[in-house]
């Protein structure tokens, strides 16, 4: 609220402290909706609306809304997939957390200009594979085994001075499992 209505008031060093507060406060809403949904999760009190989706326009759409947190890193985000129509069952606001939570991991640790590919294929009549590429350095092998741990990152100072609470791709596992 302090931001919309006074910030073109505040005099630069205003503006920056109430920048900062501003992002705190959307770090810790983040930390917090992540701590509630991993307590869900693990007392078995998450719902799932599982629907038949159409992938390819659902996916287009969910990239084409977060393509300005790509921009924030120079990266852009390309969908490629089959012409076939591809459904799924799956809960649309689940599937758009997961998904969203992988791309910005992906954006976060990819080069800069670069893009980062999303692909949707048929495996069989019963099975469909969501995959995302990057151009990030990758998971050390050391931690390959620890990456799906809640509150896990990997120890290195380009991982660490990216942010992020190490509770997403916890969630992410467990919301894409449910859907089986």
């Amino acid at each position: 609220l302090l931001k919309a209505k006074i910030f073109d008031s505040l005099d630069e060093k205003g503006q920056k402290l109430l920048t900062l507060s501003y992002y705190n406060c959307e770090r810790l809403a983040h930390l917090v909706n992540d701590i509630l949904n991993m307590e869900k999760i693990a007392a078995g009190k998450m719902e799932y609306f599982l629907e038949a989706v159409d992938v390819n326009p659902f996916i287009q759409d969910i990239i084409a809304r977060n393509q300005s947190y790509g921009d924030k890193y120079d990266v852009l985000f390309k969908f490629a997939y089959e012409t076939d129509k591809i459904t799924c069952f799956v809960d649309k606001n689940r599937f758009e957390q997961a998904l969203v939570n992988v791309l910005s991991n992906a954006a976060k640790f990819s080069l800069a200009n670069t893009e980062v590919i999303i692909r949707a294929d048929r495996i069989s009549d019963e099975e469909v594979e969501i995959s995302i590429k990057d151009t990030g350095e990758g998971i050390p092998e050391a931690f390959k085994d620890k990456i799906f741990g809640k509150f896990t990152q990997a120890n290195s100072s380009s991982t660490r001075s990216k942010g992020g609470t190490g509770l997403g791709l916890n969630i992410t596992k467990s919301i894409i499992e449910a859907f089986g």
